[in-house]
């Protein structure tokens, strides 16, 4: 229930009862402003800066409607404020207001003592409050095209935690059962550092902001998803195995024999995952989609005979795409012939540095260019037998762009990562690959979910570094799905080795376990140097046989991994959780950043340091089962043994899963 009370100089809103917006003269709800914004390239950073910004507290206001439907408010002339009582929610409008004005500030109701989860994928402790979080699309690896730290530093926030967050949104859930979200594509800030005050802070004036509140925090992530969207189901083959990433390179039958030895070793492979071919650029080698690498149409011939091969065997392939092109090939003199490129302030072709070469961007703001590229996709699903993608590269439009629909591409650059997810989805769909295939994207902004399959965590370093490596996954996971992303998954392994470019055996089987006990199991190779070139880096005896067990686990948990689909598409519950999620009374599972509900009915508390065998779990209050030992708990800190293969893993005494459980430590093959 909506409702707007007279208070002393100002006004009350309510949702269901609480206190959620709340507006005086000596705290205005409202800030508008206006600032000149410049853009400078930093060692081929582009820094986006706010220069002469002036804010304007709006301190009168008038009530110009009030209605049972609907109430407006006008700010001093400045801005109008409505929103319509619809059930629980509220949803703000803004009308009437000068379109120069580039910066807002809405200030919510807060408290001292909650909890604040939410803003996207984040890195690192997952409570929020006390902190200002700056949200920029940047995948982590690329060039820093978009903020930079002195405007990272404008907002009080470290050039660290301003940069390589690839899934930010404008997303936010307190403990007190109430959440938030903007629907804008401009930089972002949410700030909770004040004790009594949550602000939404915009580059722009929001399209709208929601507002929710209900009973428990389960009804708060199922709310999230009925307003932000719902991701499409993923296909069953999905939960068959791993999918077994390999580089693409030298010859169809090496890539064959590299499959056939994991499963000669009795890896559980599901799809296996073409991770795109490596193109040698001055430096450094990059990876390419098929359709734009050199070698692209010969190695397809022999890719084609072994993906039917594969098919026949339950086994899919799935492919690499990005919205680039190589200057050098034939595709790009095509797009610039007709106009389908990203331009620059000088109107020639906009080329971004990369891995030792430059990349050309398809201009995806012009409805030609984007049918182009789905088309092209199309033919590749077609020549190479994939049923999908790994959409990569979807978050690196230069702020100072020129696109053909001439909007503002410091506006466009959020919602770029959306501009691609539609045209993956225009090219499964007219490839006939609807129910069977899939893409994933690693970066993404709000209004992404209804289109994107899965969610990806990118950019980790193979090591136990709590922001870079491991550990980092976790609170990705939690936080994502607490913003409605529904299906997501790591890279086992992380994308980059350690400096010293050797896989580190303990980190990359731990990787594993989290895989096993998540909705999708993605391992793929890591490469070294190796005389001048990359090569894949193999797997040790031992990691390959922890591979083989960790995947005959995940494949045996298919029932599960398919009920907790279905949980989500019918309630809204993400497939990792908070376990705050399912037992919202139990105030201590806030300090626990390391560990995650899998459904309902399994918890899992990976092991995120180096040498450690023993990890202590708290459980919420309910009856828990020690998965390896079959031992009973009944909630609170426990210590349990967790060697390698055999992570600390509970499931609820009463899931109706109990006997597949149970089945998994008897039958799953010993390290």
């Amino acid at each position: 229930m909506i409702s707007i009370e007279a208070a002393r100089d100002g006004f009350v809103i309510f949702v269901n009862g609480e206190r959620s917006l709340v507006h005086s003269r000596r705290s205005p709800c409202i800030e508008i402003g206006k600032a000149e914004q410049s853009l400078k390239r930093v060692r081929g950073s582009l820094c986006a800066r706010r220069k002469r910004s002036s804010w304007l507290p709006l301190r009168d206001f008038s009530v110009v409607e009030n209605s049972e439907e609907r109430t407006t408010i006008d700010f001093a002339g400045q801005i109008r404020m409505s929103f319509c009582r619809e059930n629980e929610l509220l949803r703000l409008s803004f009308s009437r207001y000068d379109p120069s004005i580039n910066l807002f500030r809405l200030n919510f109701q807060a408290y001292p003592d909650e909890f604040i989860y939410g803003a996207g994928e984040r890195r690192s402790r997952l409570d929020l409050k006390g902190r200002r979080i700056p949200l920029w699309v940047e995948e982590t690896g690329a060039l820093r095209e978009g903020i930079s730290g002195k405007l990272a530093a404008e907002f009080g926030a470290s050039a660290r935690s301003a940069h390589g967050l690839s899934f930010p949104l404008p997303v936010f859930v307190s403990s007190r059962h109430y959440w938030c979200a903007a629907r804008t594509t401009a930089f972002t800030v949410l700030d909770f550092t004040r004790r009594g005050t949550s602000t939404i802070e915009a580059w722009e004036v929001p399209k709208e902001i929601v507002m929710g509140r209900r009973g428990d925090a389960a009804a708060v992530a199922a709310d999230i998803v009925s307003i932000l969207g719902r991701q499409p189901p993923l296909p069953p083959w999905c939960h068959d195995g791993a999918w077994y990433g390999v580089e693409l390179g030298g010859s169809a039958a090496g890539l064959k024999d590299r499959v056939e030895s994991a499963l000669a070793a009795g890896v559980k492979i599901g799809a296996v995952l073409g991770q795109g071919m490596l193109v040698k650029g001055k430096t450094a080698s990059m990876r390419r989609p098929l359709w734009d690498s050199p070698e692209g149409d010969s190695f397809t011939e022999g890719l084609r005979v072994e993906t039917e091969r594969w098919r026949a065997r339950g086994i899919r392939f799935i492919g690499y795409a990005d919205p680039w092109l190589d200057p050098a090939g034939a595709l790009f003199a095509e797009a610039k012939a007709r106009d389908f490129l990203v331009k620059n302030q000088e109107g020639g072709a906009c080329l971004l540095p990369w891995s030792g070469g430059h990349v050309a961007v398809v201009d995806l703001t012009g409805p030609k260019a984007a049918a182009w590229l789905s088309q092209i996709m199309v033919k590749d699903l077609a020549r190479t037998g994939a049923c999908g993608w790994m959409a990569d590269s979807g978050g690196r439009l230069p702020a100072d762009a020129v696109l053909a629909s001439r909007e503002d591409a410091r506006l466009c650059h959020n919602r770029w990562t959306r501009l691609f997810a539609e045209v993956c989805a225009s090219a499964l769909a007219a490839a006939g690959h609807r129910a069977d295939g899939l893409f994933a994207m690693r970066s993404g902004w709000i209004g992404l979910a209804s289109i994107l399959p899965s969610a990806w965590s990118g950019g980790r370093i193979e090591s136990f570094d709590r922001e870079e490596g491991l550990p980092s996954v976790i609170p990705a996971a939690l936080s994502l799905g607490l913003c409605g992303i529904g299906s997501w998954h790591t890279e086992v392994g992380g994308s980059r080795l350690p400096h010293h470019g050797r896989r580190q055996r303990e980190c990359l089987e731990r990787w594993m376990e989290i895989a096993a006990f998540s909705p999708i199991f993605r391992f793929h190779e890591n490469r070294r140097p190796e005389g001048g070139a990359l090569a894949p880096s193999p797997l040790e005896t031992a990691s390959l046989d922890a591979l083989a067990r960790m995947t005959e686990i995940f494949a045996a948990l298919k029932p599960y991994h398919a009920a907790v689909a279905e949980e989500y598409l019918h309630e809204g519950l993400p497939a990792l959780r908070h376990p705050w999620v399912q037992y919202g009374d139990d105030i201590e599972l806030h300090t626990r950043d390391y560990q995650y509900l899998y459904g309902r009915d399994l918890l899992v508390a990976p092991t995120v340091e180096a040498g450690k065998s023993v990890t202590e779990v708290y459980l919420p209050r309910d009856e828990w089962v020690h998965l390896w030992s079959s031992r009973l708990f009944k909630g609170g800190l426990v210590t349990v043994e967790s060697p390698l293969g055999c992570p600390a893993v509970f499931y609820r005494a009463l899931s109706s899963f109990a006997p597949l459980f149970d089945s998994i430590r008897r039958t799953s093959r010993r390290q």
